[in-house]
């Protein structure tokens, strides 16, 4: 691009981004094959169907990335961090024009105000947590970077799925033939089954990312012998 600030921004994104696209699909795959064993039944795990070694295949995706531990400590504590969390600007600068287009369709508009309220959480939880890293306790500011890793990526799926739709929206309002009329159709089912199926998961993460307790890194001596 012409423009350094530009250059600049998306670096940005990209430092942001890539260990949740290391991590975040790695985790997922392991969830999306297990069911297709599953759908499987018994046959499922033995030899006749392919997806047996798939599944075997697939775990390796979170071990050889990085780690999904050291993906998540490397987004909460480097990532989100950096250069005083210029990048999360960057990102919810792009994450609120999708937001914006979505809530000028009728359709769609309910979906944008849930994605809305999904980044106010975020914004919550990231507050709440910086609180530890300002005052130097990093140990309990990475102690649940896992469990930000799949809050965060539920929420940037959310977003991508809403960016689809309004695409897909577009096509079918003005009658675009590159692709079929139900592939439009499916890309916005696709977007409807995500934000009801996947995306409120975010709650149950924000109560964890928000606990005072501590449990995992105030453990008393001897509590387990």
């Amino acid at each position: 691009h012409p423009e350094e600030s530009e250059r600049k921004k998306y670096q940005y994104l990209l430092e942001l981004l890539t260990p949740v696209a290391k991590t975040y699909p790695a985790e997922k795959g392991v969830e999306a094959v297990s069911n297709g064993v599953q759908v499987l039944g018994g046959y499922g795990y033995c030899s006749d169907f392919i997806l047996q070694q798939y599944y075997r295949d697939i775990r390796i995706f979170s071990i050889y990335e990085g780690t999904t531990g050291i993906q998540s400590m490397d987004l909460l504590g480097r990532k989100v961090t950096m250069d005083n969390g210029v990048a999360l600007t960057h990102l919810a600068g792009e994450m609120s024009k999708t937001i914006q287009a979505a809530l000028e369709v009728a359709d769609l508009k309910s979906y944008a105000e849930a994605l809305s309220g999904k980044t106010a959480l975020m914004k919550k939880v990231l507050g709440y947590l910086m609180g530890y890293a300002g005052k130097g306790n990093f140990e309990r500011f990475l102690a649940d970077a896992t469990v930000f890793m799949d809050f965060f990526g539920n929420i940037l799926i959310g977003w991508l799925w809403l960016d689809m739709a309004l695409e897909a929206h577009k096509a079918l309002s003005e009658g675009r033939s590159r692709q079929t009329e139900g592939f439009y159709k499916g890309k916005i089912h696709a977007m409807q089954f995500y934000f009801t199926y996947e995306l409120p998961k975010t709650e149950s993460q924000a109560l964890v990312l928000l606990n005072t307790l501590d449990l995992t890194v105030a453990v008393e001596d001897g509590l387990f012998e």
